[in-house]
């Protein structure tokens, strides 16, 4: 569509995502993506944090599933979409979202380390398809509402108190 922008973006989720099922029965995710630019300063010569920039992040589809079960609060994430600005408040409809590897270690299930797959040290599965198991023997991640439910509005209303992320 023209005028559509398409962006790359980084920082890490504000809360934990939502997800939703649409009207149509589609699933979305949510989630806030907080990114804090980084801005030389010419009078001190360093490098600082600069003011934090809040978007919303909505993903669907299959997408919208591996992000609830992947994503929590403070993980940093690269985000690819379309960014739309309405009422002052930035939109990223997301085509790819990834953990930023500057910042944590992520698995798939190839490298899945043993110890977690739940693979005793002799190659014995411990309650758990093995491995190398045919893809329909392995059980794809489920997501679980979390203990508190938060509503919608919430995760779409965010405040400009964000707290600095821990390196």
């Amino acid at each position: 569509m023209p005028g559509q922008i398409t962006v790359t973006m980084h920082g890490f989720v504000h809360d934990e995502p939502q997800l939703r099922s649409t009207e149509r029965g589609m699933l979305a995710c949510r989630f806030c993506l907080v990114s804090i630019p980084r801005e030389y300063d010419r009078d001190t010569g360093d490098w600082r944090d600069g003011e934090p920039v809040l978007v919303l992040v909505t993903v669907r589809a299959r997408t919208a599933r591996h992000v609830a079960a992947s994503l929590t609060d403070r993980v940093h994430v690269i985000v690819t979409g379309v960014l739309d600005i309405r009422d002052d408040v930035l939109y990223l409809d997301a085509d790819r979202v990834g953990i930023d590897l500057a910042e944590h270690v992520a698995y798939v299930d190839a490298t899945l380390p043993d110890i977690l797959a739940g693979k005793s040290r002799k190659g014995r599965s411990a309650g758990k398809p093995a491995a190398d198991s045919p893809p329909a023997a392995r059980s794809a991640p489920t997501w679980t509402a979390p203990e508190r439910q938060r509503d919608w509005e919430a995760i779409t209303a965010p405040t400009r108190q964000i707290p600095q992320p821990s390196h």
